[in-house]
């Protein structure tokens, strides 16, 4: 699942792309903050179900 560990956290690669987390507690729970699930519902996308979000290019990591 993880690609490396590092000082600013793991990095793990998903469908969409590159993110990067951080263990959140003793259990190895990972906390990925600020990645999104859906695309954003603007648009034709307002009313209508969410969508899955876009594949990113680059590494992605929480705030």
């Amino acid at each position: 699942m993880s690609e490396r560990s590092g000082e600013y956290g793991t990095v793990f690669r998903t469908a969409a792309g590159l993110v990067r987390g951080r263990e959140a507690d003793a259990d190895g729970v990972v906390a990925v903050p600020g990645i999104p699930y859906a695309a954003l519902p603007f648009g034709v996308r307002r009313f209508v179900e969410p969508q899955p979000s876009r594949a990113w290019a680059v590494r992605r990591s929480g705030p």
